[in-house]
């Protein structure tokens, strides 16, 4: 196994775990309720930007 360092320097292993996390971030939006926190629903979406821009600067 990669320790977390190893994992950091692997763009393979770094860009399959942005993936994930971009994942549980959309699950999370889609499981919140429409009474839902609207700062919640916020961070959840800046946060899903953040992961996207990453990933895209990964590929470039």
């Amino acid at each position: 196994m990669f320790s977390s360092e190893e994992r950091k320097n692997d763009p393979m292993a770094l860009h399959h775990d942005l993936l994930i996390e971009m994942g549980r971030v959309e699950l999370a939006m889609e499981t919140q309720s429409s009474e839902a926190d609207p700062l919640r629903k916020q961070r959840l979406e800046l946060r899903l930007a953040k992961l996207q821009d990453a990933v895209r600067r990964l590929s470039a």
